[in-house]
């Protein structure tokens, strides 16, 4: 189910995977729409008890308040004992979450092929990419 806001700023989409819950976010996360991401990743987390895709391949900015809506997601992903994994960081937002800590806090791949065959097998299927976390 695909949400997005009045100024089309920012769209989720809440899927199943297998056992994996995939949500799939575009544009920009910022203090008009964290809550909005925050209300779907909770609905998300209730669709799995083994792991939480977030795919930022299209997200092209993230303010503190996005910011604050993962802090809060990895609390609760280890609170259920769920991995949460991220895909698709790339240029600003990825520099946001390197700088802040928050890529460290969380298992980082490239898209979500890549870590659903690293939820399966513990591995990818191809080498990291310079600056991918394990």
């Amino acid at each position: 189910m695909t949400h997005q806001g009045p100024s089309g700023g920012m769209s989720v989409q809440v899927d199943r995977l297998s056992v994996y819950a995939v949500v799939t976010v575009g544009g920009a996360i910022d203090f008009g729409s964290h809550e909005r991401l925050a209300e779907r990743l909770t609905e998300a987390l209730e669709l799995t008890r083994v792991a939480l895709i977030v795919n930022m391949a299209a997200v092209n900015f993230c303010d503190s308040a996005g910011l604050r809506v993962f802090a809060r997601v990895i609390r609760e992903t280890r609170m259920r004992g769920i991995s949460l994994v991220v895909t698709g960081l790339h240029g600003r937002v990825e520099n946001v979450f390197t700088m802040t800590g928050l890529q460290q806090e969380m298992f980082v791949r490239s898209d979500v092929d890549s870590a659903v065959d690293w939820l399966e097998t513990g591995q990818s299927r191809l080498a990291f990419k310079p600056g991918e976390h394990a």
